[in-house]
């Protein structure tokens, strides 16, 4: 991996925040992205343990497409690195690159987290994402 490739780059937020022509509305995809990390790891190296090319590359293609829209350019790479090697039908390669899952998504969480952190006065004093997303979505008076 580049050392040059950024764990959350925060012109990608920005530039989503313009295209949905509202911050919160990025920050919920930012706060939905952390939700779902876990379980979108777990997808992946599932379909890699079990050589399943279909799986594997609609769970990394998942996974990569949100970490470009966020910005996440590490694991973005990370993802497209693996995605290749499915695609070459190198599932044992495919998974010695997913290794690098675990280190890039705890290092983007981190990220996402303190970036929601410091959102927390923007959104009433929500300090997380559960207590953020129901202010996004008015489920929630302020």
């Amino acid at each position: 991996m580049s050392g040059a490739d950024a764990v959350l780059d925060l012109s990608s937020i920005r530039s989503l925040a313009d295209e949905l022509g509202c911050e919160a509305t990025a920050l919920l995809f930012a706060a939905d992205f952390l939700q779902l990390l876990p379980a979108r790891v777990v997808r992946i190296k599932e379909a890699l343990e079990t050589n399943d090319g279909e799986y594997a590359r609609d769970a990394v293609l998942s996974l990569a497409c949100s970490a470009s829209m966020l910005g996440a350019q590490r694991l973005e790479r990370c993802t497209r690195i693996i995605s290749r090697q499915v695609q070459a039908g190198d599932f044992q390669a495919a998974q010695q690159a997913s290794l690098y899952l675990d280190g890039s998504t705890a290092d983007v969480a981190k990220a996402i987290t303190r970036l929601l952190s410091q959102q927390r006065t923007v959104f009433f004093g929500q300090t997380s994402p559960d207590e953020i997303r129901p202010v996004l979505t008015g489920t929630k008076s302020p």
